[in-house]
């Protein structure tokens, strides 16, 4: 009983086995391409 959510505590398990598929990781970047932003306005008044 630490009082952390389970949920919080699944996501930090989570990422740390992700993090350590790195290989995994490196060859799946190669392959798929993520969402290109789509940002019509000006950059330096955001």
């Amino acid at each position: 009983n630490l009082g952390q959510p389970l949920t919080l505590i699944g996501e930090a398990v989570f990422a740390r086995c992700l993090s350590a598929l790195k290989e995994e990781r490196v060859a799946a970047s190669k392959v798929l391409t993520g969402p290109k932003p789509d940002f019509t306005g000006d950059k330096k008044s955001f």
